[in-house]
């Protein structure tokens, strides 16, 4: 069935399969599994609530997505990833992971921002 942990396994599947896409140059493929693998990542949210991991999967997805889209819709994804770090950080303050990938997704958008 449609339980959190087989959506997970299969987000986590699909994010495998992207990496190896994305590592030939597929890239379009890569963003499609991404893309795929975000929806039911969201999806665990939804049915799971904001969970720890709940938020760190759907950061990881939109990260993936950000590292893998070209220009535009890169701000987007990274931007996107810096509010669900942000968001975890706010109600997991004690979970430390969520102030790394605040900070490591600042620091991209930055970059980003330096080099337009």
């Amino acid at each position: 069935g449609n339980t959190p942990e087989a959506l997970r396994d299969e987000s986590i599947s699909l994010n495998k399969v992207a990496n190896i896409q994305e590592r030939q140059g597929r890239i379009q493929e890569a963003l499609q599994n991404y893309s795929e693998a975000l929806q039911l990542r969201r999806e665990i949210r939804k049915l799971t609530g904001d969970t720890p991991e709940a938020l760190r999967d759907e950061f990881v997805s939109c990260w993936k997505l950000a590292c893998a889209t070209e220009s535009d819709g890169q701000e987007r994804w990274i931007k996107t990833a810096l509010e669900i770090a942000q968001f975890g950080k706010s109600i997991f303050p004690e979970i430390a992971e969520f102030t790394e990938m605040e900070a490591e997704a600042q620091k991209r958008q930055q970059s980003r921002e330096s080099t337009q």
